[in-house]
């Protein structure tokens, strides 16, 4: 986790941190910046659907939050977020807004070809 802070910016992880908790510092300050939490087990039960559709057998979560009134800060956590997210095949879900980012190719389904005779929603045209 240590090395792919450094990969993402100037993050670094607290020297204080615990085998369950991490919080990241940022800048020449290290100032506070966000709390990675995790990996904890999850039951594939508890996993969100919109996460079941972008990633099959999500097993981990990982948690990253914000806390506090460090605002400044959101865009750090998200870019470290989706890193993390790419890193391990997996898929980040911004609670705040509701948005999923994957770029998980584990579970795509393939489009069909489409037919010209079709149109929306599912009428079939006149040829």
């Amino acid at each position: 986790m240590r090395d792919l802070l450094g990969e993402v910016g100037d993050l670094q992880a607290d020297a204080a941190d615990s085998r369950r908790s991490l919080i990241v510092l940022r800048g020449a300050r290290r100032r506070y910046s966000f709390t990675i939490d995790g990996p904890d087990d999850v039951e594939p039960e508890d996993v969100p659907p919109e996460v079941t559709n972008a990633v099959l057998g999500a097993r981990h979560l990982y948690s990253i939050m914000v806390e506090g009134t460090a605002l400044s800060e959101i865009p750090h956590a998200l870019r470290f977020a989706k890193r993390l997210a790419l890193v391990v095949n997996g898929a980040m879900i911004d609670q705040q807004t509701s948005t999923l980012w994957s770029r998980s190719k584990s579970c795509h389904p393939e489009t069909a070809p489409r037919d010209p005779r079709v149109g929306w929603p599912g009428l079939v045209l006149p040829a």
